[in-house]
């Protein structure tokens, strides 16, 4: 039973028919394909695929998301979700950003009589492509390279930058970068 939502095989798509088959009939006919037509052609492939593409808002994705057997199987996600592509409109794209604005809307007017001003609530999730994870699979790879680097140095006795007294004014430098004079106005 834990390997019945992996995909593949036969066995998997009739496991799912037996146990959410009224939610998967339901879907199907809202899509306009009978479900038991598809079995009896032998479109195991196609019903699978079917299936598999649901949107969230399906009742064979609630009905899986109010399976307290199948929550008990899976393990805890980590982190933040983010909403899947195909459900990305430009509609949604909007909204998120109007939550996104209302948060820091409310925070700013709250951080006017409060004793503590709070940071604004993160932004809402957005949809995570391809290149979105390869840039922070980039950015991790650099930090741990240059974790390790510094790392050996140290156990080497070298000196770092890390290790490099602050300069006096370094508080400022780090807030305020230095301005280049303009090439045309000299």
């Amino acid at each position: 039973m834990a390997g019945a939502l992996r995909p593949g095989g036969s066995r998997r798509l009739a496991y799912l028919i037996h146990r959410y088959g009224e939610a998967i009939r339901a879907d199907l006919a809202d899509r306009g394909w009978d479900l038991a037509r598809l079995w009896r052609d032998r479109r195991f492939a196609f019903l699978a695929s079917v299936i598999d593409q649901l949107p969230r808002h399906s009742r064979f994705v609630a009905a899986l998301a109010n399976d307290e057997e199948l929550a008990e199987q899976t393990p805890e996600t980590k982190g933040s979700v983010h909403p899947p592509l195909t459900e990305w409109s430009p509609e949604v794209e909007r909204l998120t950003g109007i939550y996104d604005r209302m948060g820091e809307l409310i925070t700013a007017v709250n951080n006017t009589v409060a004793k503590r001003p709070r940071k604004p609530p993160r932004p809402a999730p957005r949809p995570q492509t391809a290149r979105d994870r390869l840039k922070v699979k980039r950015r991790r790879y650099k930090h741990e390279l240059l974790k390790r680097r510094l790392l050996q140095a140290r156990e080497e006795g070298r000196p770092t930058m890390a290790a490099a007294p602050a300069p006096a004014d370094a508080a400022h430098a780090a807030v305020r970068p230095r301005r280049r004079k303009h090439p045309a106005k000299e």
